[in-house]
């Protein structure tokens, strides 16, 4: 995901905060708490949204879970009184094209027949992909593990040299991807809604914190 910007109203934020000018760390200490809560909301509201606009896509899928070994992660680093900078980190490769909404060519090998079918997005009709099928294949690495995907073949030829087809020359064949975590995260309307959710969330957010903090300063 690049860069997020969060705009918060400082003339707003400065006139609340200075009502801890006479408290030690208070104000540092409510923006700190303020942020790192609001981060909290952030990649509820990432997983949320792209989950609602992507196809097939689920929110574990954008949290990510190494129990699981999703292939994406999202990972917060919080403020802290010594850096006040708080982070989203997002990684993760692209996904495989036949993660989404994918249908085979009825004829395939027929001239004329239609190409496979691909749909990534909820908004999205969708459509039929140049050359493009589907198929299982063996992996290159290990002959014995099989994957299915949407390919398009390259019209470039190479000798075999693993497999029952060792020798042989055959045409190569190219994986299709769609996008990965990150990129959807890069969708505008996926960005702003994090966004307005973070300035909502801290605004909402900082007041708590605020009276928190004037509320124990009360009872000391």
């Amino acid at each position: 995901m690049s860069e997020l910007s969060i705009n918060f109203d400082t003339s707003e934020l400065r006139a609340k905060l200075e009502t801890l000018k006479h408290v030690k760390n208070g104000a540092p200490k409510a923006v700190m708490r303020a942020m790192n809560r609001s981060l909290d909301g952030m990649k509820a509201d990432a997983s949320r949204e792209v989950s609602a606009r992507y196809i097939n896509i689920t929110p574990t899928d954008v949290k990510g879970s190494k129990a699981k070994g999703t292939a994406s992660m999202l990972a917060l680093k919080k403020a802290s009184m010594s850096d006040m900078s708080a982070e989203m980190i997002g990684t993760g490769r692209p996904r495989a094209l036949i993660t989404f909404k994918t249908r085979r060519n009825k004829s395939p090998g027929r001239k004329g027949a239609a190409s496979a079918f691909a749909r990534v997005m909820e908004a999205e009709s969708g459509g039929h992909i140049p050359s493009a099928f589907m198929a299982t294949v063996k992996s290159d690495k290990n002959p014995s593990n099989l994957h299915s995907g949407v390919f398009v073949r390259t019209g470039k030829f190479a000798r075999m040299a693993k497999g029952s087809s060792v020798g042989q020359v055959r045409e190569q064949i190219r994986k299709l991807h769609g996008p990965g975590i990150m990129q959807m995260l890069d969708n505008e309307d996926v960005r702003k809604a994090i966004q307005d959710g973070a300035v909502k969330r801290f605004d909402k957010r900082i007041d708590h914190e605020i009276k928190h903090i004037l509320d124990r300063e009360t009872k000391t």
